[in-house]
């Protein structure tokens, strides 16, 4: 039976984090701890110079960076005027003063 669910495209990507996001986007992509690539990228340098230098700063040109999706909106806050906000109030404390009224009221004899 063929599953109808679709799968995710894994696409190698520039990261946030990270001075360029490349160590980062390529530790992500082969799922692996990101300090490994980076010790990797440093260690290549060292061994190879100019060349994975050379390819990292190609790679930080190419790779596009991960789209991040958009902050959620702001939650609405409360939007009352201040006139609601006083008519409110004042409702309020006119309930108060009612229930107050009625609880002095004495039981009928």
């Amino acid at each position: 039976m063929v599953s109808s669910t679709p799968v995710p495209v894994r696409r190698l990507t520039r990261t946030d984090d990270g001075i360029t996001g490349v160590g980062g986007g390529i530790a992500e992509y082969a799922r692996i701890d990101p300090v490994w690539v980076r010790v990797g990228i440093i260690a290549g340098s060292l061994l190879t110079f100019p060349m994975l230098p050379i390819a990292y700063l190609a790679a930080w040109l190419i790779i596009p960076k991960k789209e991040t999706a958009p902050p959620p909106p702001p939650r609405p806050s409360d939007t009352r005027s201040a006139r609601e906000a006083h008519d409110a109030a004042v409702a309020m404390a006119q309930a108060r003063a009612e229930v107050e009224a009625i609880d002095r009221v004495p039981p009928p004899r």
